[in-house]
């Protein structure tokens, strides 16, 4: 799984808005806010006004690379 640091902005049942301050890498990821479904993350329970890590699946966080990061 991927780590990746940030702020949830919004979250429902089903998934978080998760706004990333920093991800594993170092580069692919950081400055985007992004939805992820809970059932395929790792998070805290308290998630209010503070900077968390998540984990996130392999898969997942390839599909929330931006195209330009991927030379496409």
């Amino acid at each position: 799984m991927m780590k990746l640091r940030g702020y949830v902005k919004k979250k429902t049942d089903k998934a978080i808005l998760f706004q990333i301050t920093s991800d594993e890498c170092g580069f692919h990821l950081e400055g985007l806010t992004e939805w992820f479904p809970k059932s395929h993350i790792k998070l805290p329970k308290v998630l209010h006004n503070k900077e968390i890590s998540i984990y996130v699946q392999h898969w997942l966080y390839d599909s929330k690379i931006p195209y330009d990061e991927l030379g496409r």
